[in-house]
């Protein structure tokens, strides 16, 4: 795996963080294949427009996802797959609060493939655990 297509899958991963966050569900959706898949906790999302409307339908309060790291191994030329854990806080209630509420804690495990000059989606499984 070289640097650039390393670089494309950890933009594809940050951007999926950074979509949720601010809202932006169909550009989440572009993140992933045409017929790409979300199994969230075992229930399956397939294509574009349902994992737009399953994130959407997740979406409550405002968040800030932190992705804590990202482990790749490529297991075939145009495919690769990674792993990393994720934190969901809400918001800070100010500026002096610093970090929101814990909220989830989760772990992604995805599948990257090739298409076009890009770098998509094929399937994100996400195992979380809602703290309250």
């Amino acid at each position: 795996m070289t640097y650039e297509v390393e670089k494309k899958c950890r933009t594809a991963s940050a951007l999926y963080c950074d979509y949720r966050d601010a809202g932006n569900f169909d550009l989440l959706s572009k993140l992933f294949l045409p017929d790409g898949v979300i199994d969230y906790n075992g229930v399956l999302y397939s294509g574009r427009r349902a994992i737009a409307e399953f994130v959407k339908s997740r979406a409550g309060a405002p968040t800030f996802h932190h992705q804590s790291f990202i482990r790749f191994s490529e297991i075939s030329d145009g495919s690769i797959e990674a792993e990393s854990r994720i934190l969901v806080f809400t918001e800070p209630l100010d500026e002096q609060a610093g970090i929101g509420r814990l909220l989830v804690a989760a772990s992604y495990y995805d599948k990257f493939s090739e298409h076009g000059s890009d770098w998509l989606f094929e399937e994100r499984r996400i195992r979380s655990v809602a703290l309250k």
